[in-house]
């Protein structure tokens, strides 16, 4: 068991089923089983950017360089996390899932954090 686990979540893709929406849904969580101080990395590609002030960027790693990419996925890999995810390919989804995007994420999320928790046998507290 672990003392701390932290989650991050984010996603890849987007909830609509038009013509023009992503072909895939991917919920993605970065797991920590030891403090990361990401603000530290955040900050520091925060520098690179040449981003000042409290002003913030979000960074998209399909808008990205591959040097701006390497740059983040370096300092990831020099901690502890780990990365689980969890993915659909919206053509399969169902229905009824399709009318209620809410519930088709929160299953996603629900059936990816089961995992985590369950991988790390670590127990919920608020």
């Amino acid at each position: 068991m672990h003392d701390l686990v932290e989650v991050y979540l984010d996603e890849s893709g987007d909830l609509g089923f038009s013509p023009n929406s992503s072909r895939y849904l991917v919920i993605a969580a970065t797991v920590a089983t030891s403090k990361v101080n990401f603000d530290r990395i955040v900050k520091k590609g925060n520098e690179k950017l040449k981003i000042k002030g409290k002003s913030r960027a979000e960074v998209k790693f399909n808008n990205s360089d591959d040097w701006m990419r390497h740059f983040y996925i370096d300092r990831f890999c020099d901690t502890s996390c780990h990365v689980h995810w969890c993915a659909i390919e919206k053509s399969d989804t169902k229905e009824h899932l399709i009318r209620c995007k809410d519930k088709l994420y929160n299953y996603m999320c629900g059936k990816l954090m089961a995992s985590i928790f369950g991988s790390y046998n670590a127990a919920y507290s608020t």
